[in-house]
């Protein structure tokens, strides 16, 4: 099974929540977790968590950010959520293979509505 936890937000503290449950699933060797994650920030405070897990088999990547969404973002994120919505545009590739997706936000549950991401739980 391949599970994929996505870390696409602004709020850091989200990483807490789950990403203890992503490295804890690594640990079972019918799975297969990856932990996505949208900024450096993100990927720094899952690295700190990781620490606590060290014989985890989590593959930690990093979305694909459009650079539109990168400079939009900086300019008007405190109002609309660009860089949230390039994110899962961006990345349906990487989503594709996994079998379920775990995501600590709701802007995330649009993923349903794409037809090759039907299977995707």
């Amino acid at each position: 099974m391949k599970i994929g936890f996505l870390f696409n937000h602004y709020a850091g503290h989200q990483i807490f929540h789950s990403g203890p449950v992503a490295f804890a699933l690594s640990n079972y060797p019918e799975v297969d977790v990856s932990i996505i994650v949208s900024d450096k920030k993100q990927r720094q405070t899952v690295e700190e968590i990781a620490q606590q897990w060290p014989n985890h088999k989590c593959t930690i990547k990093e979305a694909k950010v459009p650079l539109y969404a990168k400079v939009l973002d900086a300019i008007i994120g405190k109002l609309v959520f660009i860089k949230k919505w390039a994110v899962l545009q961006a990345n349906k590739h990487t989503f594709k293979p996994l079998d379920a997706l775990v995501v600590p936000e709701e802007t995330s549950l649009s993923l349903q509505k794409e037809k090759s991401l039907q299977h995707l739980k």
